[in-house]
């Protein structure tokens, strides 16, 4: 639908100060535009591949002339639809957008904000109401993808659109249909719902194939655990590696010990990367603990002083990949000591510590966020420097929101972090709620986490699905709406080994470190949108950013 999309009451509009008149072709109106009823030149066809070109009129059917594209691209799970509309020689108004008819679904998942009443003449009008109930022939405010399941089966449909008409009437099919303004917008524009004024020589183009630029100047490479790609995660060892190899921000994941102390552990089960399991004095604290709703059987770091913690020694997490040559030869490291690293290098280095277990922590009586808060505000680099906190979980989020602006930290960012769709942030989980992160990750959760938080931090799936042959498929709107809900896009984590890689960019055995994929891995979510990445290997990051 170009130059207009719906209805123009009785054909008729005011354009600076122009009276247009437009043949009517739907009772007393003028419907859809003109791009329907003719004819488009072929400019390319492959078979995954089309793209269209008309040249607009500049006669009555429409007075302003200009040229439109339209973009198909087939893969092997989805149909990308880019629609480009340019102004010709003189400036002109426009609204645009698809008019798809399906098959009757069995259900129709659509969660639209607000609608646009109709008049006695089938017009949009405002103001704004609540949504109805169905069935539909009306337009809608609406940031979410709309479902359609049929016989088992889930087509999903997402665009950069926020206003769609629905039309699910007729017993033998329903219209999705996205488009850029309400219909009539040429009426609607004295209520601010106006149509887009392209000038001389201007094009723009709507659709779901564009995830924009990261927000950020400059990507930024995350060190995540440190260089834990060459040397045990978490020590400072690690630390310091990654900040020779270019990091420009280093992880610490955060629990406590026994009597208060920040440790730098990605568990507090402590058993899979330390040597603590060889020591017969702490034999007897071997037990199980239900941590986030799961039963962990191990040693826990809130069961040992930080005295007793340095009496053991950091081993490999994952030996059957990156070997134990550096098993037992580094001692762990508290929040504290990476700081005075960071300090200390010669450079201006990002700190982006993750609260680890807040909830559980919280409940044993060593909450982690006032801990931290005060780590940060005792140190005079990390009252500067950039520092983001990160969690799973909401609730301390939010209580860090408020306690950063309380405290003047006009250095510290929050980090939403996002696991699989079908999960809970554990705080709500706990509390008895239902929101999970599928839902944060639409238009209206991502919206929610901004009043809070600064950027979300998805995996990097959740950016670049796979194909069904292991390659890397067309990235999803999930950079495009966390930016335009404000928010950067931090993604994780991109490791250099084949067993990590997507299959089609493996070259080796499982253990064998393909730098080369991991740069493509890694280029392709850049281009993806990201803001920032959390990467084992920040020596290959930095390559992938630099372009070397």
């Amino acid at each position: 639908m170009l130059p207009w999309a719906g209805r123009v009451r009785h054909g008729r509009f005011d354009f600076r100060g122009r009276h247009c008149e437009l043949p009517v072709d739907l009772g007393a109106h003028a419907i859809h535009g003109v791009g329907l009823a003719l004819p488009w030149q072929v400019e390319e066809h492959t078979p995954t591949r089309a793209v269209l070109a008309l040249r607009l009129p500049g006669d009555a059917r429409w007075p302003f002339g200009g040229s439109a594209r339209q973009c198909i691209e087939a893969g092997e799970r989805h149909l990308r639809l880019t629609l480009t509309l340019s102004a010709g020689e003189q400036a002109m108004p426009a609204t645009l957008g698809w008019h798809p008819w399906f098959p009757k679904p069995d259900a129709l998942d659509f969660r639209p904000e607000r609608y646009y009443p109709r008049d006695a003449e089938g017009i949009a009008q405002w103001p704004l109401r609540d949504p109805p109930p169905g069935p539909w022939d009306d337009c809608f405010v609406n940031r979410e993808p709309v479902l359609l399941r049929r016989g088992g089966q889930c087509l999903r449909l997402s665009s950069d659109c926020d206003h769609w008409v629905v039309y699910d009437e007729p017993a033998h099919a329903t219209c999705v249909e996205p488009q850029s303004g309400p219909p009539d917008a040429g009426e609607e524009a004295e209520r601010g719902h106006r149509w887009i004024t392209y000038a001389h020589g201007l094009t723009a183009a709507t659709g779901s194939a564009m995830n924009g630029k990261p927000l950020a100047a400059r990507v930024q490479v995350i060190a995540h655990r440190g260089a834990s790609a060459q040397l045990p995660e978490h020590t400072l060892a690690a630390y310091a590696r990654a900040i020779a190899d270019g990091a420009d921000f280093i992880e610490p994941d955060l629990v406590m010990t026994r009597d208060g102390v920040l440790l730098s552990r990605h568990e507090n089960e402590i058993s899979g990367t330390t040597d603590v399991a060889a020591h017969p004095e702490f034999a007897a604290r071997r037990t199980v603990k239900r941590i986030d709703g799961v039963a962990v059987e191990g040693w826990f770091a809130e069961d040992f002083t930080l005295a007793e913690l340095k009496t053991l020694r950091a081993r490999e997490r994952l030996p059957e990949l990156r070997g134990t040559a550096h098993d037992g030869l580094y001692p762990l490291a508290t929040f504290a000591e990476i700081v005075a690293l960071a300090a200390a290098c010669g450079r201006r280095v990002g700190i982006i510590p993750e609260i680890k277990h807040g909830t559980y922590f919280r409940g044993i009586g060593l909450p982690l966020e006032d801990a931290l808060l005060d780590a940060l505000a005792a140190h005079a680099y990390t009252r500067a420097a950039p520092v983001e906190i990160q969690s799973f979980e909401v609730g301390n989020l939010q209580y860090l929101d408020r306690e950063r602006r309380r405290r003047g930290m006009t250095n510290l960012r929050l980090l939403q972090l996002l696991g699989e769709p079908h999960e809970q942030p554990y705080d709500l989980a706990a509390a008895g709620g239902t929101l999970d992160y599928a839902a944060m990750m639409m238009s209206r959760g991502l919206r929610e986490i901004a009043s809070y938080a600064d950027a979300i931090g998805p995996s990097s799936r959740a950016l670049l699905p796979l194909t069904p042959d292991g390659r890397l498929g067309a990235a999803t709107t999930l950079s495009r709406d966390a930016h335009a809900a404000g928010l950067e896009v931090h993604a994780y984590t991109f490791r250099p080994e084949n067993a990590f890689l997507p299959p089609a960019l493996r070259a080796g055995d499982d253990a064998q470190r393909n730098e080369a994929g991991s740069l493509a891995e890694i280029r392709a979510g850049i281009a993806a949108g990201m803001d920032a990445f959390f990467t084992d290997d920040p020596a290959i990051g930095r390559r992938a950013v630099d372009g070397t």
